[in-house]
């Protein structure tokens, strides 16, 4: 599973394990993780998933804008505005098509690493809980692309878990991605 979510997060790398000298296992590359997760789930075909990716504003915090703002008083000349650029990536089981019995495969990555973050998977579920049958589960990878000042990551020791700043506009902005 370690190496599945790496791989996730890297779909175009090649992975081979070899015990004894003989294949043990390989994940083959692609250009998205759409391409990879037939690999990982048998009865998953390609054009069962969609894949989409999305161009957000990065939010900018409190803390930001107090320096910027001091920055700005203490250099009265006009600055060229930057907007970060975010990236919200899906790739997603269609609903009539691609689903499981459990929430097994609601996956997040950040930064392209893998962690969990159980507001965004909740998240998930509950962009796509109308239109799954009932009792059943999305298929979903989430990579978030951002600037890092927008994650914490003292969440978990092994930082597999994360905070993340502001959170409710990531909430808003995955399931306006998911609609």
């Amino acid at each position: 599973k370690l190496i599945q979510h790496i791989a996730l997060c890297h779909p175009q790398v090649t992975w081979q394990i070899r015990q004894q000298n003989t294949p043990w296992f390989k994940i083959s590359p692609g250009s998205t993780a759409k391409d990879l997760l037939p690999q990982f789930l048998r009865r998953v075909n390609r054009t069962d998933l969609q894949y989409l990716k999305v161009k957000v504003a990065t939010p900018v915090s409190e803390k930001e804008l107090v320096k910027s703002s001091l920055t700005v008083i203490s250099d009265p000349s006009p600055q060229p505005e930057q907007e970060l650029q975010s990236q919200i990536e899906l790739v997603i089981g269609l609903p009539d098509r691609c689903h499981r019995h459990k929430a097994d495969w609601v996956k997040v990555s950040v930064n392209n690493r893998y962690v969990r973050s159980p507001e965004l998977e909740q998240t998930i579920l509950n962009g796509m809980a109308k239109t799954l049958p009932r009792d059943r589960f999305p298929v979903c990878l989430l990579h978030l692309h951002t600037c890092p000042s927008q994650i914490d990551w003292n969440r978990h020791p092994a930082k597999t878990e994360i905070y993340l700043h502001s959170l409710s506009y990531w909430q808003a902005e995955i399931n306006n991605a998911i609609a």
